[in-house]
């Protein structure tokens, strides 16, 4: 199963920008994780690389050592909402507000 992914406002403004750094092969490595597998596996090495699931059935995954990516995931609907995308520091911020 293949998800789609959305986000909107400061989420898609993020997820852009991050695009826009990221190595072509970051950035594929990036968007297979998402759409093919955005659930955690059992079987990741490290952080980098890796879905964490936190509270409120969010999930967080990072695309490098300094970015992340926080998300939703619809099953029925195979669709991935970005609700948060930059830096560690912007994410730990949101993390705390939104008690994540």
């Amino acid at each position: 199963m293949k998800y789609d992914i959305y986000a909107k406002g400061e989420a898609l403004k993020g997820w852009n920008d991050l695009k826009n750094c990221l190595s072509s092969e970051e950035y594929k490595r990036m968007e297979n994780r998402l759409t093919k597998s955005p659930f955690p596996s059992n079987n990741e090495p490290d952080e980098l690389n890796s879905v964490v699931k936190l509270k409120h059935n969010h999930y967080r995954y990072a695309p490098t050592g300094g970015d992340r990516i926080l998300y939703l995931i619809n099953k029925k609907k195979a669709a991935i909402l970005i609700v948060y995308a930059g830096n560690h520091d912007g994410y730990l911020r949101f993390k705390k507000l939104f008690d994540l």
